[in-house]
């Protein structure tokens, strides 16, 4: 049997699994040096959490796990190197092996306290930021306000009971892309949500709110989601969650099978649905993106509020201000000419018709100027060969007698 990509943390080595819930649980002693894992917020776990379960699972494939050995014993370089090559060969870029292998570094030194695994935070001796540097890809975004269009479809197909598990997995997906679409919140945020904690339901609409650990800036951010929301989220929270095995967790996200869905998981859903959209495959982040660009493309006053939910430096959004007002610009130049080609494709017409009929008479003129210099030329010729006695017409060759 094919091990899973990333392994769930129950599934994981007792070994490791002990040394994790030690390493994460609650101090006892409110002014106590606490546990190694207190420094970190929830989502930073999850992403170590996700880390070190994708680590498992290579180890586990390649044969190289031994439950009895301690978690930093098998971080080795070689296998560490082919771990990012397998990373790189399912399609993961530069940054996202870099992060992984970060915190798999934060993890393995957690669950090991004063392990020596400083090596892997500088692989062939150089920095994780130059042994996997970022390599930028240009990739056209598509108007959020169509995203939301195709997610409300696929809510319509899901709940005619299409496709996968009865029509109830894009009921879900359809929530998720429809957050993703109209909010765009990390995925790491996404992966830790929680009824009641991050998600409440309103008169109209439901609110999303996070804390300080949920997401990587750090900040608290809170709004109300698009009312046409509402009823996709009703129909995934009162039906389909439910029959996913929603009762036994508070986690908003969930498999077919009743896990939560991690940040793979969720990124897996959006890739999957993104590439039966437009033929390629989108990540959760390129919605940032589209959100972004689509309010500075179309309401550009609103700029600084789409920051604010995005949770977006004012640097980020100028960024994305500007390349939207570049984008507009383009467009609003390519419209002026097109204009100006359709008022003066008349004149340009009439100019081109004067033009051919005047090079047509100048060549006419010079053609008559022609016979009558020619005509004039003969004239005169036979008035001097009159007065002279001459003819005009030829001489006749003179025939040589026969035999001569």
């Amino acid at each position: 049997m094919t091990s899973p990509l990333s392994w769930p943390l129950a599934e994981w080595p007792e070994r490791h699994r002990v040394a994790w819930e030690l390493a994460t649980a609650p101090a006892d002693d409110l002014f106590g040096a606490g546990n190694p894992g207190a420094e970190f917020g929830s989502r930073k776990l999850e992403s170590m959490r996700e880390a070190h379960g994708q680590w498992l699972g290579f180890l586990a494939r390649q044969g190289l796990l031994d439950p009895a050995e301690p978690p930093a014993a098998a971080a080795m370089p070689e296998r560490l190197a082919a771990f990012a090559a397998e990373q790189r060969q399912r399609g993961n870029a530069n940054t996202t092996i870099g992060k992984r292998l970060r915190y798999l570094h934060k993890t393995l030194s957690m669950l090991e306290p004063g392990a020596d695994l400083g090596f892997i935070l500088r692989p062939g001796g150089v920095p994780l930021s130059r042994a996997f540097p970022l390599v930028l890809h240009p990739v056209p975004v598509q108007d959020s306000r169509d995203l939301l269009r195709r997610a409300l479809a696929l809510h319509e197909s899901g709940a005619r009971g299409d496709a996968y598990a009865e029509g109830r997995a894009a009921i879900r997906d359809a929530a998720i892309l429809g957050l993703l679409a109209t909010r765009a919140p990390r995925v790491g945020a996404m992966a830790v949500m929680e009824l009641g904690r991050h998600l409440a339901r309103g008169d109209a609409c439901y609110r999303v709110s996070f804390g300080e650990d949920d997401d990587k800036t750090d900040a608290c951010l809170a709004y109300g989601l698009d009312t046409a929301l509402t009823p996709v989220l009703d129909h995934y929270l009162s039906v389909v969650r439910p029959a996913f095995g929603g009762a036994a967790t508070t986690k908003l996200w969930l498999s077919t099978r009743g896990r939560a869905l991690n940040t793979a998981g969720i990124a897996r859903i959006v890739r999957q649905r993104t590439a039966d959209w437009f033929g390629e495959a989108r990540g959760p982040h390129w919605f940032r993106k589209c959100l972004a660009t689509t309010v500075a493309l179309h309401a550009p006053h609103l700029a600084l509020d789409a920051a604010a939910v995005l949770g977006h430096s004012p640097q980020v959004s100028l960024k994305h201000y500007n390349m939207a007002t570049a984008v507009e610009a383009a467009r609003r130049h390519d419209e002026r000419v097109s204009q100006l080609k359709r008022e003066t494709a008349g004149l340009a017409a009439r100019a081109f018709r004067k033009e051919a009929g005047s090079r047509h008479s100048g060549s006419e003129g010079k053609d008559s100027g022609k016979s009558s210099s020619a005509t004039s030329s003969a004239a005169a010729t036979g008035r001097r060969a009159a007065r002279s006695g001459t003819s005009t017409t030829p001489k006749a060759r003179r025939r040589l007698p026969v035999g001569s």
